[in-house]
């Protein structure tokens, strides 16, 4: 998808949802570190010929973090700092709310940002962001800035998934139904240490159709 592009998107339900109020997740790939997500509230109804009629509509939200990769090399038990800009490039005010989390991958690719524990590769335990939530206006920016405190007995590198949503600013208090939330975030490398020995690198990766075997 093209910048300032719409589409529309179908998706067919083949045993049907009962009406109610729901939540459509939208991830949009692009060819970003990470995809352009979006969650959407809509509506669905019954009508008279049993038929489901779904209402409602929404954006990705044009917010960006930077940078979107961050690579960093500090000694053991060092205290680090990271500035990220996040910069409202919608109309609309902007609430945005930062996470740090494990950087973890599905056997899709896809980030995973739900249900995750943290484990020996990673150092989202020792980050925190100052401050984790800002307000921005129409095309405003802001400095957040990740602080990472490093233990003495540290060593190797170490992996954390910065995330941050946006919702409307009037809409920030009903973070379960906005009428749309945005995600992007930035991908933190951590090296502890300086006498480092690269091991291998990874060359061009090229995938081939196997015909269905």
């Amino acid at each position: 998808m093209l910048p300032g592009s719409s589409a529309r998107l179908n998706s067919v339900f083949v045993t049907g949802i009962p009406p109610g109020e729901y939540i459509a997740d939208v991830s949009i790939a692009y060819g970003g570190l990470r995809p352009a997500s979006a969650k959407v509230s809509f509506t669905v109804t019954s009508s008279d010929a049993s038929t489901l009629t779904i209402s409602g509509g929404g954006k990705v939200p044009p917010f960006a973090v930077d940078p979107a990769l961050a690579e960093l090399n500090y000694p053991p038990g060092a205290t680090a700092a990271r500035a990220f800009v996040i910069e409202n490039k919608s109309p609309e005010v902007m609430q945005v709310q930062g996470r740090v989390l494990p950087l973890v991958y599905d056997e899709h690719g896809e980030l995973v940002e739900e249900g995750i524990e943290e484990d020996s590769s990673s150092c989202a335990g020792w980050i925190e962001l100052r401050p984790q939530q800002v307000t921005l206006s129409p095309g405003g920016k802001q400095v957040v800035r990740a602080l990472i405190s490093i233990p003495r007995d540290a060593t190797g590198s170490r992996y954390a998934n910065i995330t941050f949503t946006g919702v409307p600013a009037g809409t920030a208090d009903a973070q379960d139904k906005p009428s749309w939330a945005g995600e992007t975030g930035s991908i933190l490398f951590l090296t502890i240490g300086k006498n480092h020995v690269r091991q291998a690198d990874l060359g061009t990766l090229q995938v081939f159709d196997s015909g269905g075997m």
